[in-house]
């Protein structure tokens, strides 16, 4: 009986071990599975942090691809616009000939007063064009004066004081019934000639006086009215990405060009190497990209640099008239540029 009493407390024992050992276990495993899950709940939470930063990313670059589009689109209206601008420039001259040509053979076309006299030939051939018309109105005005019926004798007192002066002979034309001959008005032309004593410079040069411009690494000269300027390296690595130091040098040409340009148009000429397009390249040919590359820098000058645009415009060279020889790989990295001209305003 007492045996069967101690075999049950053992058994008691036992059992309440074996129950302790299973509730610390138990524990155990609910304190390891809490740190799973949070541990799977931080895992989440960094993976949706990481999902919305690149939503925002995606987002600021689909915005960038946006404006980049925009931008190129008004790019390109603007290089169209200008290549027919440039056509129109190219048929005016033969419209204005055209026109030139249907007025009557008696018209006389103004001579612009503001063309420089050239060498010594055209100040004479000048000089001489006025003579004749200045003694085709004084005979003409003679001519009528004596042959009017009446005119002699209704002269004031100066014309006793011209009644000693031989009367010139008419010429053969004017015989034929002088009297119903209406007055024939002096032909006029404007005629841009110097002061008589002094003589005509061998070649043209404006009165105005040049502007001096000083640009590290640029070299600028005088092209009759206007100064050019060439930089001695190009402005662009490739396409239209800026070369290293580019920015800074137009920004002091800019700086250089700006007092002048009440009296100047700065003119921005784009180039390019001789090297042929790939297929596949974003220009069709070195023309587009050349004028890309005026109105790159032309954009620029005004944004970063401060010019006024009225001033400014854009023309396209391309790898005709460069301003280095495309024979070496060093000159073709320079003409990846373009030229500034201060032209005088018309």
């Amino acid at each position: 009986m007492e045996k069967t009493r101690l075999d049950r407390a053992t058994r008691k024992q036992e059992l309440q071990a074996q129950l302790d050992r299973l509730t610390t276990e138990a524990e155990s495993a609910r304190e390891s599975a809490s740190a799973d899950l949070k541990a799977l709940r931080d895992r989440l939470a960094e993976r949706e942090g990481a999902l919305e930063t690149m939503r925002k990313e995606e987002a600021k670059t689909r915005a960038h691809f946006q404006n980049t589009k925009a931008l190129l689109k008004g790019l390109l209206d603007r290089h169209r616009a200008l290549r027919e601008q440039a056509e129109r420039r190219k048929t005016d001259p033969e419209a204005q000939t055209k026109q030139l040509q249907a007025l009557p053979s008696t018209t006389v076309p103004p001579m612009r007063p503001s063309l420089p006299i050239g060498d010594g030939s055209s100040r004479a051939t000048k000089i001489a064009a006025a003579a004749v018309i200045l003694a085709v109105c004084m005979l003409g005005a003679f001519y009528l004066g004596y042959t009017r019926p009446g005119a002699r004798e209704s002269a004031p007192g100066p014309a006793s004081r011209t009644a000693a002066v031989p009367t010139p002979t008419p010429p053969p034309s004017a015989v034929h019934s002088p009297a119903a001959r209406p007055p024939t008005p002096c032909p006029t032309a404007s005629l841009d000639l110097p002061p008589m004593g002094h003589s005509a410079p061998a070649t043209a040069v404006s009165a105005r006086t040049l502007p001096t411009i000083n640009i590290p690494r640029a070299r600028s000269a005088v092209d009759g009215e206007s100064v050019k300027i060439v930089f001695e390296s190009g402005l662009f690595s490739s396409m239209t990405n800026w070369a290293a130091g580019s920015v800074e040098l137009l920004r002091t040409a800019a700086r250089q060009v700006a007092p002048h340009l009440n009296s100047y148009d700065l003119i921005v000429e784009g180039h390019t190497d001789n090297t042929t397009f790939n297929r596949g390249s974003p220009f069709e040919d070195n023309e587009a990209l050349a004028l890309m590359r005026a109105e790159t820098v032309l954009a620029f000058l005004i944004s970063a640099g401060g010019l006024p645009a009225e001033s400014l415009r854009a023309v396209a060279e391309a790898e005709e008239d460069a301003p280095y020889p495309n024979d070496t790989a060093t000159n073709r990295e320079r003409n990846r540029t373009v030229v500034l001209w201060l032209s005088p305003k018309r």
